[in-house]
């Protein structure tokens, strides 16, 4: 089963464009690594992929779901990602924060 399907994401902070029309999609059970060098994008895709950034154009689908409703909890319980700096979703209450993390 396709878990994530990323179509012609793009994503520019003010005249930078970090993210081109970038397209991928992974199947259920598979792990995944980002590599490339820094200031490839692997950061700000999976960012835009969580909901801690927003994209500019594209498309994200997990489980065939369509996420474009990142403020939306039920969304933040079905993906788990570990960054290099731990964040926190601003917009949430220091309770939500800990129930999104805990599960």
């Amino acid at each position: 089963m396709e878990m994530i399907r990323i179509r012609n994401i793009s994503k520019s902070f003010g005249q930078r464009k970090v993210l081109d029309d970038i397209s991928f999609n992974r199947t259920q059970g598979k792990i995944v690594g980002v590599l490339g060098p820094n200031g490839a994008g692997k950061t700000t895709t999976i960012k835009c992929l969580v909901g801690l950034c927003n994209k500019d154009s594209g498309k994200i689908e997990v489980k065939g779901e369509i996420l474009d409703n990142f403020q939306n909890l039920k969304f933040k319980v079905k993906i788990g990602v570990s960054m290099e700096i731990p964040f926190l979703f601003s917009h949430l209450t220091a309770k939500e924060n800990l129930e999104v993390f805990s599960l």
